[in-house]
């Protein structure tokens, strides 16, 4: 694993050197927003992989912007609920 996380430094490209992504509101679908990969925006992440494990789920996601930190509750889109970190 520790092989694949060094590739992945040494060969992809920094999260700052990228164009900001573009998304849709969850409230508005309409409406497109910006997000720059800046840890001081508002949070932003997409989940692309879950799995289940002995002490619960894991999910993988891939951060956007913003900042993720433990206990904080962050809104599933997909759910329209909050959750807990």
């Amino acid at each position: 694993m520790q092989l694949v996380l060094d590739a992945v430094v040494a060969y992809l490209p920094s999260p700052v050197d990228l164009p900001p992504i573009q998304g849709h509101a969850v409230t508005k679908a309409a409406e497109e927003i910006t997000r720059k990969s800046d840890p001081s925006d508002p949070f932003s992440a997409l989940v692309f992989k879950i799995t289940s494990d002995e002490h619960g789920d894991l999910n993988f996601i891939r951060i956007y912007s913003g900042t993720l930190k433990s206990n904080s509750r962050v809104l599933n889109s997909s759910q329209d609920r909050k959750e807990v970190i």
